[in-house]
């Protein structure tokens, strides 16, 4: 944990999956079994092996042409089911829902449970979007995880 005030006087521009070597204070909560790492160094190693192996996925699926114009398809204008993979224990199915029942209370929402974090996510969230691409009546799938601001924007299938 790195109180803002704190982070914006260290020299470190951190994103996901920098490696890092912190120096700092530990905080041990008994009540609670909560451990604190406050940093008060900050090293950066690298971009690390997670952010490395994103970029070679993202670079074969661009040798692939995934990412062509030709490959985009429209998203439905009126989906009348919307898939969501996501965890079933986290806020963002809500976030999901409430963000597509803005637009139209009549969407058919089914959520596919996926573990979306830690390193059984990639095949859980692949697992789950194959499952709602089989079902004929799912007009288009989501795939999402908290930790943000909702924005309403169109899907795709």
């Amino acid at each position: 944990m790195i109180w803002a005030n704190r982070y914006r006087e260290m020299d470190a521009d951190l994103e996901d999956g920098t490696e890092v070597i912190l120096e700092g204070d530990i905080d041990y909560w008994v009540e609670g079994g909560k451990i604190d790492l406050k940093p008060w160094e900050v090293i950066v190693v690298g971009d690390g092996d997670q952010a490395a192996a994103v970029e070679r996925l993202r670079s074969e699926l661009e040798e692939r042409g995934w990412f062509d114009d030709e490959q985009k398809q429209r998203p439905p204008a009126f989906p009348e089911r919307v898939g969501v993979v996501t965890s079933l224990r986290g806020d963002a199915r809500y976030d999901i829902q409430n963000a597509i029942h803005g637009q139209d209370p009549t969407v058919d929402i089914l959520v596919k449970d996926a573990t979306v974090q830690g390193s059984n996510a990639p095949t859980s969230i692949a697992n789950g979007i194959h499952h709602l691409d089989r079902s004929e009546d799912v007009d288009a799938i989501i795939v999402g995880r908290g930790g943000g601001a909702i924005r309403t924007s169109s899907v795709q299938h």
